[in-house]
């Protein structure tokens, strides 16, 4: 049995196959055929990954699949693919090239070269993934690379997900399907060599007699990576000595205080937050949000993108910033523009909704048509259904129901006084210079929609119940009801924005 050293002591890990094999048996996949799909560029990282894995493969009892992206960025990808395939066939692993086309992918995304080749890579890695069904992606990660992550983060601006850095295992930043795809179809990603130095690699190597491929753009100074990693990362540890294992430390407690955030998020309601069918837009129930503490909001936010677009990456603290501000306080009706073509809109006082492109963000209501509503029983009137019925000395009890009805602040159910339907009811949509007579006095209808918080495409459909013959608004249905006509008590609103 191999001896394993605990993570996160403070010492790295030095022996490639020691720390491949750890993360194997910790993740459940070591003896037992498990099918791997890993990603190999050609370079000293994932060489390392692969030579480990295939010392492990028999003891291990591994299914293999190596997958190679050309990013056709450099002159030499093809040597790089090359050499991918001839270790395939040096070791009898199946190897998988896949090219992709990195200015397209920028032209559509609009991102960095770097992002664009990111985001490329693990779309192909998941289309990899399940085409040989392989239960999980392997990458070759070291600890070198965690640290430059996270102070790259730390340069370019970061909240507590940039300081974490990098998991030992964790979901794809991506959904197989860009959106709409939930957390039990992601795919893991375990990084067996994170606890392992760069250096201790190019060792591993060495003594194998492995001759990776180099990437000349590793030493490029105009890549801010290759600066942390050749400039920054040396001075630091000139300036104070065990700087590096003082980042990996802060990374961790960091990672430790989002497992805590996200167990937090997970206990929320239901209903705080709820994606719609297609899985293009997300409902917000903002009164559930607002008791949650603002760092559990920002991981609820950050599931919701994730659903929606794939990955969260390309969204700047200042678009969370903005997210979470306008779902505490913003005004109905009120939306703003986020990258990647989402849209928050804050449809009512309770929901918010923010949504992919072409999205729909207001839920509709039914269609209304004019109808004369029967003083018993039900009248349809397009989508709306409205029943009545006459209770012994107490007025006439009207119902009713549509689909989204449960989005309107108020009751779907009144009780009017005895009287008020002796010339008979008609349910119509709201028409120009609509007033309605309510405790405080006549109203506006449209400046009722307005403080009722009343998004501007639902006002035309929402039902309003009037005299036949004098035309006197009753009930603007779901929202306020006359004063004059309300029995008290039954149906009446406390609202003091309305009634006064």
């Amino acid at each position: 049995m191999v001896r394993l050293r605990a993570p996160g002591n403070g010492r790295e890990d030095t022996d490639v196959v020691e720390s491949i094999h750890r993360s194997l048996e910790t993740g459940g996949y070591a003896g037992r055929g498990a099918r791997l799909l890993v990603g190999v560029s050609g370079g000293p990282d994932s060489t390392a990954l692969l030579a480990g894995l295939i010392e492990l493969r028999a003891a291990c009892d591994l299914a293999l699949h190596v997958v190679h992206v050309d990013h056709s960025l450099r002159p030499e990808s093809r040597g790089d693919a090359a050499y991918v395939r001839r270790l395939g066939a040096r070791w009898s692993v199946p190897v998988s090239v896949r090219q992709v086309d990195i200015a397209e992918v920028r032209r559509a995304e609009r991102v960095s070269v770097e992002e664009a080749a990111r985001n490329a890579r693990h779309r192909v890695f998941l289309q990899a993934a399940a085409a040989v069904q392989a239960e999980a992606i392997v990458l070759g990660h070291t600890a070198d690379d965690d640290v430059e992550t996270v102070l790259l983060n730390l340069l370019r601006g970061t909240g507590l997900r940039g300081l974490a850095g990098m998991a030992m295992q964790t979901e794809s930043a991506f959904s197989p399907e860009r959106r709409g795809a939930d957390s039990a179809s992601r795919v893991p990603i375990i990084r067996p060599l994170l606890g392992v130095r760069r250096a201790d690699v190019m060792r591993y190597l060495t003594a194998r007699r492995l001759r990776p491929r180099q990437d000349a753009s590793n030493t490029d100074p105009a890549h801010l990576r290759n600066s942390v990693r050749h400039e920054l990362l040396p001075l630091m540890e000139d300036m104070r000595a065990g700087a590096f294992g003082a980042v990996r430390r802060a990374s961790g407690d960091a990672r430790l205080a989002l497992d805590a955030l996200s167990i937090q998020a997970d206990a929320l309601p239901a209903d705080a937050v709820e994606m719609s069918d297609d899985g293009r837009a997300a409902r917000f129930n903002r009164r559930a949000l607002s008791k949650a503490h603002p760092a559990v909001r920002h991981i609820v936010l950050e599931r919701a993108i994730v659903a929606l677009l794939g990955s969260a990456v390309g969204m700047s603290q200042r678009n969370y910033r903005d997210i979470d501000d306008m779902i505490m306080n913003g005004r109905t009706g009120s939306e703003i523009a986020l990258p990647k073509g989402l849209c928050l809109s804050c449809v009512s006082r309770q929901d918010a909704v923010l949504a992919a492109a072409g999205a729909s963000v207001v839920p509709p209501l039914p269609p209304l048509v004019l109808s004369q509503l029967c003083p018993e029983g039900q009248t349809r009137a397009g989508g709306w259904v409205f029943t009545a019925r006459r209770i012994d000395g107490r007025g006439i009890e009207l119902r009713a129901d549509g689909d989204g009805a449960e989005h309107l602040p108020g009751p779907m159910t009144v009780t009017l006084q005895p009287d008020a339907a002796q010339h008979g009811l008609v349910v119509r949509p709201r028409r120009p210079g609509d007033r309605i007579r309510l405790r405080g006095g006549s109203r506006k209808v449209q400046d009722v929609f307005v403080d009722s918080g009343i998004p501007r495409p639902w006002r035309d459909r929402i039902p309003v119940v009037a005299e036949t013959v004098t035309g006197e608004i009753l009930w603007l249905t779901g929202v306020a009801v006359a004063a004059h006509a309300a029995v008290i008590g039954e149906g009446s609103m406390d609202r003091s924005t309305i009634d006064t």
